[in-house]
């Protein structure tokens, strides 16, 4: 997190309307901060390097509903997620989608999670979580979205398999920010001519860049991009080791 947030900052300056986004299981873990702390300290600096949003993955679920809404109230930020539902209820858990003001333009972001099947209850906890069929239920509200936004990014927790199937049944998403394969992908068209799809690797150990050029009526007609690995000529960013020096 102390190399990333070296990264961060310096793209920052040469980009300072950037959005940073997290596509899951960015709070839990079987070790480290992130599993005593329940994530907490993750949130902690991401709130501190200002993230614009996360989507949730399967281990940011396993942590239960209580301890992600304290996650939830503690972020300065929306944890996204239009297929994840009370169980108990159907209501959604988290914001299926938010619409942000970058540079004048509408920019609509739409998270959605992996399929799993029914989560097992926490310990102490009387609801549990669903995560149901994301093409199914996501579709709606990225339809939605892409009404009412000139850019529209999904951030998703899904994997490429999904995020392809449902680039080819939905029109005019522009940009898939994807996890959960746990692999690099470097900032690609799919079939040539829709969303520009891209993932940045697992365990904090790449932080993914897309620009975009993007024409006055909202069309993105070029895009670059690379996943960072984030070697030791990143130096840990001061801010974040103090933080996260009171966890140690």
């Amino acid at each position: 997190m102390a190399r990333r947030a070296t990264f961060i900052k310096q793209s920052r300056e040469k980009y300072p309307q950037a959005l940073l986004l997290d596509a899951g299981n960015a709070l839990a873990g079987t070790e480290g901060l992130a599993a005593s702390t329940k994530g907490k300290a993750n949130i902690e600096a991401m709130n501190l390097l200002a993230y614009n949003a996360l989507a949730l993955g399967e281990l940011d679920l396993s942590l239960g509903p209580t301890i992600l809404r304290e996650r939830m109230k503690e972020a300065r930020f929306p944890f996204l997620s239009a297929n994840t539902v009370i169980s108990q209820t159907g209501q959604l858990f988290a914001q299926p989608y938010i619409i942000l003001n970058v540079g004048g333009r509408r920019v609509g972001i739409v998270g959605l999670t992996e399929p799993l099947p029914p989560l097992p209850r926490v310990a102490g906890e009387k609801e549990t979580l669903l995560v149901r069929d994301p093409i199914q239920f996501g579709r709606p509200y990225v339809e939605k979205v892409v009404k009412e936004a000139e850019i529209v990014i999904l951030l998703s927790h899904m994997g490429q398999a999904l995020d392809e199937a449902l680039a080819a049944q939905v029109s005019g998403i522009d940009v898939i920010i994807g996890s959960k394969d746990r692999t690099v992908l470097v900032p690609v068209r799919y079939g040539g001519a829709g969303p520009v799809i891209a993932q940045a690797g697992s365990q904090g150990q790449f932080v993914g860049f897309v620009e975009l050029k993007i024409d006055r009526a909202g069309v993105v007609i070029a895009f670059s991009g690379k996943a960072e690995l984030l070697t030791e000529k990143y130096a840990d960013d001061p801010e974040v080791v103090k933080l996260l020096s009171k966890y140690r």
